[in-house]
């Protein structure tokens, strides 16, 4: 499945132009090559989650503001204070997680508001993606497609196309795809 995304590479670029730093500069602070953080701000390659708070931490800029721009950001937290929220499908900030060949794309206004809804696709491939999150929340993971294998307290679910799990305050421990692709929703609410 391809995605888009948004054009991170230009925000990272416009930010640390504003910081005056070089892109050696910005390197030699995140870690990253230069030649690496080049291709993000020409949007040649994709970001991991990882090196994106990097950058984010050192451009002194939140990352919802890498993903979705200033203006764009303006005019959802407009939104937000009349509790509607629009996020275009073709508008939606993608974030590829190299290290489990997963792909999810955010479908909530942002990460701050205590309620994040992520479409992903993952790959027999993968192996086991699950992750860890060290907060309290309910989570529901809905199959849109594919088949996956997930355990949970040491109890193993298996999720076919349409089905759904729901836990609380409990931490996956194996989120495996069975098929050669799954998609799946994860809605997250902290509590």
């Amino acid at each position: 499945m391809k995605t888009q995304t948004t054009s991170i590479g230009p925000l990272i670029r416009q930010h640390r132009k504003a910081e005056k730093l070089s892109l050696r500069e910005l390197a030699d602070k995140t870690g990253l090559s230069a030649s690496f953080i080049s291709q993000v701000e020409t949007s040649k390659c994709q970001l991991s989650v990882q090196s994106l708070q990097q950058i984010a931490a050192v451009l002194k800029v939140p990352i919802h503001q890498l993903l979705y721009g200033a203006d764009e950001q303006e005019r959802r937290d407009e939104e937000q204070q009349k509790e509607i929220f629009f996020v275009s499908g073709g508008n939606c900030p993608s974030i590829f997680l190299p290290e489990r060949n997963v792909i999810s794309q955010l479908r909530t206004p942002n990460l701050g508001r205590g309620l994040e809804v992520l479409c992903s696709t993952g790959y027999r491939s993968s192996g086991n993606t699950a992750r860890t999150l060290h907060i309290q929340k309910q989570e529901v993971i809905y199959l849109i497609s594919g088949q996956v294998r997930i355990v949970i307290e040491e109890r193993e679910h298996l999720l076919r196309e349409g089905d759904s799990l729901y836990f609380r305050d409990l931490e996956l421990q194996v989120f495996e795809c069975l098929s050669y692709s799954a998609t799946w929703l994860s809605i997250i609410s902290n509590h």
